[in-house]
């Protein structure tokens, strides 16, 4: 699922469950459905998309964060969390 630009909450819920195959709600238990169905390839494309994004938004958007829109590093946040997992690992 690739998606550049911004996307309003309602059209976001409904491409995941497009996606996905089953309802998207964040209230209920699908993060364990959700990583089921992504895989590693997904999960680094989604990533570089961020990383993307949010350095558009550096270079477009100035340093007043509340003007951006659609932004993320939640891609910092999930690459140090698989290099600690694995480092658990070894």
């Amino acid at each position: 699922m690739e998606k550049n630009g911004s996307i309003s909450r309602n059209n976001l819920n409904d491409l995941l469950e497009s996606k996905l195959g089953f309802e998207y709600n964040k209230e209920a238990k699908t993060i364990e459905r959700m990583c089921a169905v992504l895989n590693k390839k997904n999960i680094e494309m989604a990533e570089q998309l961020a990383k993307v994004g949010h350095e558009r938004h550096m270079l477009n958007s100035g340093s007043i964060f509340s003007n951006w829109c659609s932004c993320t590093t939640v891609y910092m946040l999930t690459k140090r969390l698989r290099k600690w997992s694995n480092a658990r690992k070894k």
